[in-house]
């Protein structure tokens, strides 16, 4: 439970993220110091899977002691 809460809306601002990304221009994303977007989308989804696990370990642990 307090992987969950540390982590926080982590889902709702990745998707965010990478919507973000996608709408820019190269040129503005260097504005904002992104040089790369697909690593930076990488990345953002490297974190979303992570969660995702996270949280199916945390139904199993849950599932096995009950």
């Amino acid at each position: 439970m307090q992987g969950r809460e540390k982590l926080g809306e982590i889902p709702a601002e990745a998707a965010n993220i990478i919507k973000f990304l996608n709408s820019k221009s190269r040129y503005e994303l260097e504005e904002v110091g992104v040089s790369d977007r697909i690593s930076t989308i990488l990345e953002v989804k490297k974190v979303l899977a992570k969660r995702n696990l996270i949280d199916k370990l945390e139904e199993r642990r849950e599932t096995l002691e009950l």
